[in-house]
């Protein structure tokens, strides 16, 4: 009679060597998948990641670590967040822009790429609108030229090009609608466009030029070129290298014009 126990035996190594392979987890006994370390198979059950305060994770998690953070999460609480190495990262709540379109575009030798709004409504406006008091920009701040320095609370900086760090809208509500090389440092200043503007005092604006300087409170440039308004209130309408230089001074144009009386007014 043959020993049962050789069987049993038998089995169990043979059940071993088989599950070390890959590991199928169902209701069915259902081989795994054979690409699969472990396959999990149901029809009405899910799998449940370890649920954790993000404040009791490991310092140095390996890499790949999948986690459901519900207290203290850095991006919020309720999220999976994986460690990918470096830094803990939490997963997108969707996969895709949801309500647009991305494609690729190519026209006259150039390459683009383009985001459609896609909605069931025949007319759809288009939101871009940063959380808090962020910025809105058209270059990511790096701390170079290439992205430029930090910009102010709640401003909007859309020049695509500058070859200084500060040429940026740094002034908390400042705002750089175009143009190149331009800086707007005073609070609530504005630049409309041109060329290496600088609005630095506070509600200062320029309208266009180049190399204007609007540098005290409520002071404006229309455009031109190289002309100064230094004095509160002050105003130079455009013209070349012109100067309005105290409080309510006006410039209304023309070249080396300079009106440095209180109220004092060139035509």
């Amino acid at each position: 009679m043959r020993n049962p126990i050789f069987f049993i035996l038998f089995f169990l190594l043979l059940s071993t060597v088989s599950f070390s392979q890959n590991v199928g987890i169902n209701a069915d006994g259902s081989n795994p998948d054979p690409a699969a370390m472990l396959d999990i198979k149901s029809s009405d059950k899910g799998l449940l990641i370890p649920r954790v305060d993000f404040t009791a994770l490991p310092v140095t998690p390996p890499a790949g670590l999948l986690v459901y953070v519900t207290t203290n999460g850095p991006d919020g609480d309720n999220a999976f967040y994986y460690y990918n190495g470096t830094q803990w990262t939490r997963f997108s709540t969707f996969a895709g822009l949801e309500n647009f379109t991305e494609s690729n575009y190519s026209y006259d030798s150039k390459t683009g790429v383009k985001l459609q709004a896609d909605n069931i409504a025949t007319n759809v406006d288009l939101v871009l609108q940063p959380k808090g008091s962020g910025a809105l920009l058209a270059r990511q701040p790096d701390g170079t030229y290439t992205g430029g320095n930090a910009r102010g609370l709640m401003s909007v900086d859309l020049q695509l090009y500058a070859n200084q760090p500060d040429m940026v809208a740094s002034g908390n509500g400042s705002v750089i609608s175009g143009g190149s090389l331009n800086k707007a440092s005073g609070m609530s200043s504005t630049i409309s466009g041109g060329y290496w503007n600088a609005a630095t005092g506070l509600m200062s604006f320029i309208g266009a030029g180049g190399k204007n300087i609007s540098s005290s409170d409520y002071s404006s440039v229309g455009g031109g070129y190289q002309n100064t308004a230094s004095g509160n209130y002050s105003t130079v309408s455009g013209g070349y290298n012109s100067v309005a230089g105290n409080t309510y001074a006006t410039v209304s144009g023309g070249y080396n014009n300079s009106a440095t009386g209180i109220s004092s007014t060139i035509l």
